[in-house]
């Protein structure tokens, strides 16, 4: 009996925490920032052919350096 009643008054106190945090301006720029920044991270991968054997073989088609890779 006492332990649903502290479970529902900490389930009601930590919604209440997450809401207020969630409604936070500077708290959802910074998640939107960090959305952002690991797309960005995630597109320069890909263009230096980090992420798959056929970007690889892309950003090697690009480089300019590099003449004739072969191809295992």
């Amino acid at each position: 009996m006492i332990g649903s009643l502290v479970a529902g008054i900490f389930k009601m106190r930590t919604k209440s925490i997450v809401h207020r945090t969630l409604e936070d301006p500077g708290l959802k720029k910074s998640f939107q920032k960090y959305i952002d920044n690991t797309e960005k991270f995630r597109q320069e991968l890909k263009d230096i052919g980090y992420s798959s054997k056929e970007d690889l073989k892309k950003a090697l088609a690009k480089d300019k350096r590099v003449k004739n890779y072969i191809e295992i």
